[in-house]
């Protein structure tokens, strides 16, 4: 990557990347997630319908939910000193890019 005009020694560069996790083609792969209670309160939704307590199941999805969505909304916060949408160049025309 070249950054031009360069920075000047020792300062910090911040900048935003798009990180995909790799598939899961396994029963025995890892699962790479940020929070491992929402993987555990998925499973123990599974575990309760599975003994037909639905309302207990149904209360463990709806946290599980509320944290990916808590999460989702963490991934979107643009970083420091970055806008949700850029203008155009010439500051001009319709619409973002």
């Amino acid at each position: 990557m070249h950054i031009n005009p360069a920075p000047e020694a020792g300062d910090t560069i911040t900048y935003s990347y798009y990180w995909e996790p790799p598939t899961i083609a396994t029963t025995a792969a890892e699962v790479i997630c940020p929070d491992i209670n929402i993987i555990a309160r998925l499973a123990l939704k599974e575990i309760y319908e599975g003994e037909d307590e639905q309302d207990l199941a149904d209360k463990q999805g709806n946290i599980a939910e509320q944290m990916i969505v808590e999460h989702i909304g963490k991934d979107n916060i643009p970083a420091v000193g970055q806008f949700y949408t850029m203008n155009p160049i010439e500051g001009y025309g319709i619409g973002n890019y």
